[in-house]
């Protein structure tokens, strides 16, 4: 993905443990895509980097024991409750608004657990 955001599915193949090819650009770096997964194979976006990723890639995922040990390892917040992603402070902040201001549609009740 030539863009500045790796996009979803690259971050979802690596958790299911298949070998992704993807590019850097910015601060999408090939150190910070590999501290998420190992899976990752971080190329610069030209044709021959490109190619030598194919060609790493085919060759790791032969090792599908490895793969599956990467995907199990993976650094990546897997909850949206996590403090990486939402966690306590966003939700704390939402509840604090929804009670100074109206809702802006009719909505129920909901029981926290």
């Amino acid at each position: 993905m030539v863009s500045p955001h790796p996009s979803l599915p690259p971050l979802d193949l690596v958790a299911a443990g298949l070998v992704t090819v993807t590019n850097s650009f910015g601060t999408k770096t090939a150190p910070l895509l590999e501290a998420v997964s190992k899976n990752f194979v971080v190329v610069e976006p030209y044709l021959m980097g490109v190619v030598q990723g194919l060609v790493t890639a085919a060759r790791r995922s032969q090792d599908v024991p490895q793969r599956l040990q990467n995907s199990a390892n993976m650094n990546w917040e897997s909850s949206w409750l996590g403090d990486r992603c939402y966690g306590p402070p966003l939700m704390n902040m939402v509840k604090h608004w929804f009670s100074v201001h109206e809702p802006l549609w009719p909505y129920e009740e909901v029981e926290e657990d």
